[in-house]
């Protein structure tokens, strides 16, 4: 939902309207605004361990700069190689910043946080608050349990308003740029 939230902040923003909301883009936000969970495919084929190596090197700043970098050679030149690189690490980037919020149980509950600056350093960054519940995921027993139906449920709540507003925001000023031109 964060992806999809990322892409329609940037057709609300974009005064071109070069960008839409289709199915293709809403999977190619979607999937990005996940990648950096492929550590549990690697941890899973390197190490017989699905949480080897989670939270690791692909939830780092350097991570979400060279795969958006690398997505905006292949998908971004009709917006601009550089403007839609941008767009592309931060949308990697709210991966991050979902994990840095999100913690045992929401409220003043410290999150367990993120080495965002690995390799050049390694101090695990963490939020005061959490506003999402963990997802419980080290057993597949764990992971079908009502927890995480509720952790689901809890980012719908979060980010429906988000979306609602930010997709108004955008129709409104799509049809304010048709009136004019």
């Amino acid at each position: 939902m964060c992806g999809v939230s990322c892409l329609l902040g940037v057709i609300a923003a974009s005064p071109g309207r070069s960008i839409r909301c289709t199915y293709r883009s809403a999977g190619l936000f979607a999937v990005l605004a996940n990648l950096p969970d492929i550590d549990f495919i690697a941890g899973y084929l390197l190490a017989s361990n699905a949480h080897a190596f989670h939270q690791g090197a692909t939830h780092t700043l350097i991570f979400a700069a060279a795969a958006g970098l690398l997505v905006g050679c292949l998908w971004g030149r009709p917006y601009g190689l550089w403007p839609a690189s941008v767009v592309f690490i931060a949308t990697i980037l709210s991966h991050d910043v979902i994990d840095m919020l999100t913690g045992p149980a929401p409220g003043f509950n410290r999150s367990p946080g993120l080495a965002l600056f690995w390799p050049f350093d390694t101090t695990v960054i963490s939020a005061p608050v959490t506003i999402f519940p963990g997802i419980n995921h080290l057993t597949i027993e764990e992971f079908v349990r009502w927890h995480n139906v509720v952790a689901v449920a809890h980012e719908i709540v979060v980010f429906m308003p988000v979306i609602a507003l930010l997709y108004v925001w955008g129709r409104n000023r799509g049809s304010r740029t048709t009136r004019a031109g």
